[in-house]
């Protein structure tokens, strides 16, 4: 009788089930983009016209003007009595092919003594050929105005003030902004590890009772 209550006891010991979880260990890694933005050139005309390339035939000063973004804006008008086209440029190229967008944004306002066949237009320069995007003329309202225009993300990029005026007319620019927008991987943290410790293992003695023990102790 012993010797099969032996037997039976080894049988049930044999037949033990323990179940453990292995704790599991997570990582994150990779890099995450951050989209960074850059003023290229900026110029609200506050020390005068110094960053600006004009041609003869227009006249490009600082004057105090209502309405500026500061006290200052620049005006360009004519540079004789009858009417002449010129323009202004800022003085070097623009690179912009580091960028992923780029834009520029300014604010104009032509003045009253214009007359309806003068006029002034904003152009960008795509390293191929020069575009227009907008022009103004007395057809239109006379106040000031903002614009915001996309920029080619190209290396000598360019923009330009067209005019065509005498020297009794005038337009006015101010608060000429260009900006690029690009995205810079940064590398993340080390990876951190979580976790999960095992659950108990429950053991079944012969008489039915139930002991628990965390496992691995």
């Amino acid at each position: 009788m012993w010797k099969g209550t032996a037997k039976l006891t080894m049988g049930i010991i044999a037949a033990l089930v323990i179940v453990v979880a292995i704790g599991s260990i997570l990582y994150f890694s990779g890099s995450l983009g951050e989209i960074v933005s850059a003023t290229i050139f900026k110029d609200e005309f506050e020390d005068g016209v110094g960053k600006w390339d004009a041609t003869p035939s227009v006249n490009f000063t600082r004057v105090s003007v209502s309405g500026a973004t500061n006290q200052y804006a620049a005006r360009i008008r004519g540079s004789s009595s009858v009417n002449s086209v010129g323009e202004v440029t800022p003085k070097q190229f623009l690179d912009l092919s580091q960028y992923t967008t780029a834009s520029v944004t300014f604010r104009w306002f032509l003045g009253s003594t214009m007359d309806y066949d003068d006029y002034i237009c904003f152009d960008i320069f795509d390293a191929r050929s020069w575009v227009e995007l907008r022009c103004r003329s007395r057809n239109e309202s006379l106040s000031w105005r903002t614009e915001t225009f996309n920029l080619p993300t190209v290396n000598n990029a360019m923009i330009r003030f067209r005019y065509k005026g005498s020297s009794s007319d005038s337009a006015y620019i101010d608060a000429v902004k260009i900006t690029g927008s690009r995205e810079v991987t940064t590398t993340t943290l080390p990876p951190v590890a979580t976790t999960t410790l095992p659950p108990s293992a429950t053991t079944t003695t012969q008489a039915g009772a139930t002991t628990t023990t965390q496992a691995g102790a």
